[in-house]
């Protein structure tokens, strides 16, 4: 089972973004996948805002410049799981 992680500042207010990012990862991939993986939330500091199947970086906003959207997350988490 893979450990997806969303990583976010917790003082920045992130977290309302980390969990609508977290509700939509959620209802893309229902029971199938979801018994594949395990989300996780993870506060953090200094305007963090990063995703993570198992140690791999999917998505940092520190390199994009900018918020994720959920469809090209929920792709990449797809293409990590499959790939398993």
């Amino acid at each position: 089972m893979k450990n997806v992680t969303v990583k976010y500042c917790q003082p920045c207010g992130f977290m309302p973004r980390a969990l609508d990012l977290s509700r939509e990862i959620l209802q893309a991939f229902g029971m199938a996948y979801n018994k594949k993986f395990s989300l996780n939330l993870q506060p953090g500091d200094k305007g963090i805002f990063e995703v993570l199947v198992g140690d791999h970086v999917i998505f940092s906003k520190e390199k994009a410049g900018r918020y994720p959207e959920p469809a090209e997350i929920i792709e990449s988490i797809r293409k990590e799981i499959d790939r398993a």
